[in-house]
């Protein structure tokens, strides 16, 4: 079984508005709709699960 969770939601910190209720909204809902659409026992979700990404994100800068 897959351990994988989507990551934490973090749009409505980088959009600079003070009103971002709305935005988190919209986002939440595509993120819902989403979690339904993925089948989270296919094989690039189960991949996606054992790539390191933190490596990625340091040898980014």
């Amino acid at each position: 079984m897959c351990s994988w969770q989507p990551a934490p939601v973090r749009f409505a910190a980088h959009c600079g508005r003070h009103d971002n209720a709305p935005a988190i909204d919209k986002f939440q809902a595509l993120r819902d709709r989403l979690v339904e659409i993925i089948d989270m026992r296919h094989e690039l979700v189960k991949l996606a699960a054992l790539i390191d990404w933190e490596f990625f994100k340091q040898s980014e800068g």
